[in-house]
């Protein structure tokens, strides 16, 4: 409303770009890379470490026994829709940097890619789930060197299809589940 459905772009100078093998770093891109890896080890010592923790592992075991034991789901619930909303608040901010300009679907092409890096990393495990973002993300970008950039999602996908034939739980299981 304040201003409008338009596109609104900025740009970052790349001069100091890194090289590393055939992937081109822009300091932007070591700042998002560095934020998501404090996130990821400050979110497991979180869920191991801590009551919270003890607690999100309980209900998400059995939620009615983790209220008869004391827990107050209730205040667990709403924490995790708490950090849930920063989280994904921050990925929007990492998102918007790398793509330069901001609309009002700015997230929509990547919301699918998201979802296939959760499930290729195994539902229920952050650091797979980071570690399938990284693949997917690596084969989007090599396979933009050899096809056309229209395909690059596609052959994501179709690495996505390959894996879960051989593993349909994904790279990852998190500890004391079944497949």
């Amino acid at each position: 409303m304040v201003w409008g459905s338009g596109a609104r772009s900025y740009g970052f100078p790349t001069e100091n770009a890194l090289h590393v093998g055939p992937f081109l770093l822009t300091p932007i891109n070591l700042v998002i890379i560095a934020v998501a890896a404090a996130i990821l080890i400050l979110l497991h010592l979180a869920l191991r470490y801590t009551k919270f923790g003890k607690a999100l592992r309980a209900m998400s075991n059995n939620g009615a026994l983790a209220a008869a034991c004391g827990i107050n789901t209730g205040r667990v619930t709403n924490l995790v829709w708490a950090i849930a909303g920063f989280l994904a608040g921050l990925a929007g901010v990492g998102l918007v940097l790398q793509v330069g300009s901001i609309t009002p679907t700015v997230g929509f092409s990547a919301l699918f890619l998201v979802y296939a890096a959760v499930i290729l990393g195994g539902v229920g495990h952050p650091l797979g789930a980071m570690i399938g973002a990284l693949l997917m993300g690596i084969v989007e970008q090599v396979s933009g060197s050899y096809i056309p950039g229209a395909w690059n999602q596609a052959i994501a996908f179709g690495v996505l299809v390959i894996v879960l034939l051989f593993r349909p739980q994904g790279l990852f299981v998190a500890r004391g589940r079944m497949a």
